[in-house]
């Protein structure tokens, strides 16, 4: 067996099975996913998913808003208000100074929507799932405003985001007219998450949502730079007062750390819980945070006493063994996916309906053919725009360690080798890359992050290259190194 530095070189063998993989967001500026829209596809590529269907439901009028565009876009997120919509623009897939906005379209006339208006975001930014337009009347401030995320992307292939992150708030009173109220509103602290400096002041924030509550009107958004996860910073849902939105001011911050009872054990596929999603809605008295915590399930928080912090309530739990398993030929011991993406409560507050989301059609399971942990098999995701590893294109072979393959790396010098990558300092497509041009036919990242339930978790990467890719959790990498974790 052949010998290099940090442990011995083992073969590999991996193997595709039904089943939902993790789509684990990381909220790192390493390119961890935290959008679902990716890959030139809604969730990774087409094959493996249910044919599309309409039942029910008329289309009435529609309207292409990037037919006149220079790059190819879509809509990530759609809010409504009298005779207007409002939709974010999510760049695709060149990362531009003018890449992300929201669409004002006119719908007075259902049958022929027309675009009425454009709202930019600052250079390199981009609207994602929080749009939201808010109907305001507190002493400050009597209107309409709009509300957007902001998360950013890297005009160099690979490279760290440019923009500035946060939430913007605009004055949507008089749509024709949209006036910028208060930019990029956000936690400023210096965070890191595996190893990677979020460079974003404000953080980047995956969503937003606004509501009144008396005279005080408040906005909770998600916190990318902050994970969830026991061990890591953990604060990442933040709640900023907007009584006066052109002034807003950061009333409390909380997570995970207040709120450890979610986790459950064992943890779904992915091993991750962070804000994904929320809604705050007024129930019997009470404002209520319905959130959507991914593999921590759905968590419900009582918010009616800001600036105090927030009262968790209950959650829900995906379980030890996925419910289906049997049905689907899999085994008993098979975990659940987790992935809890979004929810609403219905329209008299009994239930709530949750939608849970998997990138692929397929769980990758590999098993280490080498060493002291020969014949243990393991989950893992795949890279976003790398060639996918499926039953009929599965990846073996030996495997050498690389470090983080930031910079020269040793040339592969077997057929079929794969470099084991760790995470940290570049991009993956930057480690991808790196391992493609040194004659590597694959790459494995293994989680970096030292304590906590975080080194475990698994990534969704958003990595560029010609040769397959996935991400492990750290246990994993240790194993294929023959190290103990």
């Amino acid at each position: 067996m052949r010998k290099f530095v940090g442990g011995v070189s083992l073969a590999l063998l991996l193997a595709v099975l039904p089943g939902g993989v993790s789509a684990h967001p990381d909220h790192a500026e390493d390119d961890g996913v935290l959008s679902p829209l990716h890959a030139g596809h809604q969730h990774g590529e087409n094959d493996g998913h249910l044919p599309a269907v309409r039942r029910n439901v008329e289309l009435v009028g529609k309207l292409d808003l990037f037919a006149d565009a220079e790059q190819p876009g879509r809509v990530a997120d759609v809010a409504v208000h009298g005779d207007h919509a409002y939709l974010g623009a999510f760049y695709e897939p060149e990362c531009r100074h003018d890449s992300g906005g929201v669409f004002v379209v006119d719908i007075s006339d259902p049958a022929n929507p027309r675009k009425a208006g454009f709202i930019p975001t600052t250079p390199y930014a981009y609207v994602g799932e929080g749009v939201q337009v808010l109907d305001l009347d507190t002493p400050s401030f009597t209107g309409q405003v709009l509300l957007h995320n902001n998360e950013n992307c890297s005009p160099v292939p690979g490279g760290l985001p440019a923009g500035r992150g946060g939430a913007s708030l605009w004055d949507v009173t008089d749509p024709a007219d949209p006036r910028p109220l208060a930019q990029h509103v956000g936690d400023t602290d210096v965070a890191t998450t595996g190893g990677i400096p979020h460079l974003s002041s404000p953080h980047q924030s995956h969503s937003v949502f606004g509501w009144q509550q008396g005279e005080k009107a408040y906005m909770v958004m998600v916190d990318n730079a902050e994970l969830g996860n026991v061990g890591d910073e953990g604060f990442d849902i933040d709640i900023f007062d907007i009584t006066d939105p052109a002034n807003p001011v950061l009333a409390v911050e909380t997570g995970l750390p207040d709120f450890p009872e979610i986790v459950e054990d064992p943890s779904p596929n992915g091993n991750n819980a962070f804000l994904h999603d929320m809604v705050v809605k007024e129930v019997d008295g009470r404002f209520l945070l319905l959130g959507s915590y991914w593999d921590g399930g759905y968590i419900v928080l009582d918010v009616t006493d800001l600036p105090a912090k927030p009262v968790f309530l209950r959650d829900t739990d995906f379980g030890s063994s996925e419910p289906f398993a049997a049905e689907m030929g899999l085994p008993a011991d098979w975990t659940p996916e987790g992935n809890a993406h979004q929810a609403e409560f219905n329209h008299d507050n009994s239930l709530f309906l949750g939608a849970d989301e998997d990138f692929n059609a397929h769980r990758v399971t590999g098993t280490i053919a080498g060493g002291t942990y020969q014949g243990e098999t393991f989950s893992a995701t795949q890279g976003s725009d790398t060639p996918p590893i499926t039953p009929e294109t599965p990846m073996a072979g030996p495997t050498q360690f690389l470090g983080e393959a930031c910079g020269p790396v040793l040339p592969s010098t077997e057929e079929g080798e794969i470099a084991l990558v760790v995470r940290g300092t570049c991009t993956f497509t930057i480690k991808v890359q790196t391992a493609e041009r040194a004659g590597y036919d694959g790459v494995i990242v293994f989680n970096d992050q030292q304590g906590g339930a975080g080194c475990e978790a698994q990534v969704n990467m958003l990595a560029v290259g010609e040769i397959p890719s996935m991400f492990v959790a750290r246990s994993v990498g240790l194993k294929l190194l023959d190290v103990s974790p």
